[in-house]
């Protein structure tokens, strides 16, 4: 998939959505090609830089080990498919019908920026770490938002920011309760 693709999409081009489906992309090669590679990236990030996070901020102090990267991986796995369930589920209840294969298609974009904002790792900055996932998340709200109304066919804006409220609030209290028992096994 293009990065520009993404970066229209947050900017509210609904010509996106004819480039994302045109590739008829199946949600089994979307999730190989793209969910599995990128999501492989932040407990990657966190096993390497364990030093450079516990230099800054001592409540990062961890000790990353293969077992706890792996849970990491498989927690951002589940949410891809639990994102997308949601996303039609909650479509659905606002009254729009909306195909598995569009809401994964939405789930398995949504992330993206925050997969990939996880390579400021690299970089020892504090200002950085902090910026970088804050406006990723601000990304991956417009991210679905842009396409529960373009890609999942949800016409009207309002049900469109229902269904983007009801889905990024439901994953950040999912992701605040894992969290911190992340770091409490790895602490």
């Amino acid at each position: 998939m293009n990065i520009l693709v993404l970066l229209r999409m947050l900017f509210g081009s609904t010509s996106v959505s004819a480039e994302l489906v045109y590739r008829g992309s199946t949600v089994r090669n979307l999730f190989w090609a793209m969910s599995v590679p990128l999501s492989l990236l932040p407990p990657t990030m966190i096993v390497l830089l364990d030093g450079p996070l516990s230099a800054y901020l001592p409540v990062l102090q961890i000790r990353p080990s293969v077992f706890m990267a792996s849970l990491f991986f498989g927690c951002e796995v589940l949410s891809v498919f639990l994102m997308g369930w949601l996303i039609k589920q909650v479509a659905s209840t606002l009254g729009h019908e909306v195909a598995y294969a569009d809401a994964y298609l939405v789930a398995a974009i949504a992330p993206i920026p925050l997969w990939l904002s996880s390579l400021g790792l690299l970089v020892n900055n504090p200002f950085l770490n902090t910026a970088l996932p804050l406006s990723a998340l601000a990304s991956c709200c417009a991210l679905i938002y842009q396409g529960a109304y373009s890609l999942c066919h949800v016409g009207d804006r309002l049900k469109a920011a229902a269904v983007t409220q009801v889905v990024f609030g439901a994953a950040l209290i999912l992701w605040i309760m894992f969290l911190p028992l992340f770091w409490s096994v790895t602490g």
